[in-house]
């Protein structure tokens, strides 16, 4: 089940969100199946954090799940991407986390789509894609001029709240 979300506050955040994305610089340096920029796996700048919110209260209102993982979701990684001309994403999952998702910051007219089979995602400024993390997707070259920048993460249920439910004996 992939999801997409308006976030309603893109006009305001998107600049900061880039700016924190640029600021941060490549500290991957192309190790990972992203060939681009990329910023730390945990980004804990204040735009991030905000945006962070966001996500939770997409997840919680909108994705299939147990109800007893209901106010238990954290953000288990965030990063930000850099995608310049000719650059791409290999195929890939984000098993084991429950749900990831990519977040389209200023991905101009021709940028490349997030794939999945049977399934393409053009992205567009304010996008929130939301989907199974089991689901192999890629990034095929980006093939204009300018920057395709994105927020991706993952999401799981919060190690505190596995950790009381398990340890009450009623379960």
């Amino acid at each position: 089940n992939i999801m997409e979300f308006e976030y309603p506050f893109a006009e305001k955040m998107n600049p900061l969100l880039e700016k924190e994305i640029r600021d941060s610089g490549d500290v991957q340096n192309r190790e990972t199946l992203c060939k681009c920029d990329m910023t730390d796996f945990v980004m804990r700048t204040p735009a991030f954090n905000s945006f962070k919110k966001y996500v939770i209260e997409c997840v919680s209102k909108n994705c299939p799940h147990h109800t007893m993982w209901d106010g238990s979701w954290e953000i288990s990684n965030i990063w930000g991407l850099i995608y310049k001309k000719g650059e791409y994403a290999i195929e890939h999952d984000h098993y084991p986390a429950i749900y990831s998702f990519v977040y389209y910051v200023n991905c101009p007219p021709g940028s490349s789509p997030l794939k999945f089979y049977g399934h393409s995602v053009k992205p567009k400024n304010g996008t929130l894609t939301v989907f199974p993390s089991n689901l192999k997707h890629w990034v095929p070259k980006h093939k204009i001029n300018n920057d395709r920048v994105v927020i991706s993460g993952n999401l799981n249920v919060s190690t505190d709240f596995i950790r009381k439910y398990f340890s009450n004996p009623c379960h």
